[in-house]
């Protein structure tokens, strides 16, 4: 493990990275003083960076993710320092209790949600690493990758029609973890996160687990979503 804030200065990092308009006040105002030794810090009623979700989805074109509202944010650390040996085999834990990821067609968007697409896309080809240039950084960063623990009580998806949802997948309890990387042989190493040059990839997480739900909203039921119907309801899936 790093020494004194090196865990602060990488949370902070990823904060800006993933969190619209993230200011350093969002976190306590003491948070990167060498007294502040909390190891849970909450951050209620945040957007997450569309492009940034989408690329974790890999939703095909001419999909758009415009919306992510996360309600409430808590980010759990075994300790901000290396002072507790034992922290660097626990866990990180990032945990949203509801996530919020609205889907529309791109050509069905207006201007204005196009251009500001566009324009997040090119602003992010043009952004320095996140994790800045130092090599510890980099290091620190891969231990803790190895062992992330997400967990999204309630993840919903959903993808409009103009203003009406017509299709929502729930993810209830879904749970991610790394703890340790896993290495494996694939066919299609351009599919994974990280592969290594004897093509053995590095897959990002060791084990998901979620309760899936899917609705449709057909032709002619209003806004409102009371004539969903219900393809799936809680289909437990283990990856």
């Amino acid at each position: 493990m790093a020494t004194g804030s090196m865990m602060k200065d990488y949370v902070r990092r990823q904060l800006r990275y993933w969190v619209v308009d993230f200011k350093d006040d969002m976190l306590p105002r003491d948070f990167m003083s060498k007294s502040y030794s909390k190891t849970q810090i909450v951050i209620p009623d945040i957007y997450l960076k569309p492009h940034r979700v989408a690329a974790v989805l890999h939703l095909p074109a001419p999909l758009l993710v415009t919306t992510v509202h996360c309600i409430e944010l808590t980010i759990a650390v075994p300790s901000w320092t290396d002072s507790d040996k034992e922290a660097a085999h626990k866990h990180l834990l990032i945990h949203a209790n509801k996530l919020v990821v609205q889907v529309r067609n791109l050509w069905e968007c207006s201007s204005k949600i196009r251009r500001e697409a566009e324009e997040r896309v090119q602003a992010a080809l043009l952004e320095p690493d996140p994790l800045g240039s130092t090599a510890a950084m980099f290091a620190f960063a891969r231990d803790v990758n190895d062992r992330t623990k997400l967990v999204v009580d309630k993840l919903n998806v959903q993808i409009f029609v103009g203003e009406i949802p017509r299709v929502e997948m729930i993810l209830a309890d879904l749970n991610a973890r790394t703890t340790d990387a896993l290495w494996r042989d694939v066919k299609d190493p351009t599919t994974c996160v990280d592969y290594s040059p004897d093509h053995l990839v590095q897959t990002r997480f060791k084990a998901t687990s979620f309760m899936l739900s899917v609705c449709i909203n057909p032709a002619g039921s209003g806004i409102s979503g009371g004539g969903f119907i219900r393809l799936m309801t809680k289909v437990s899936v283990d990856m």
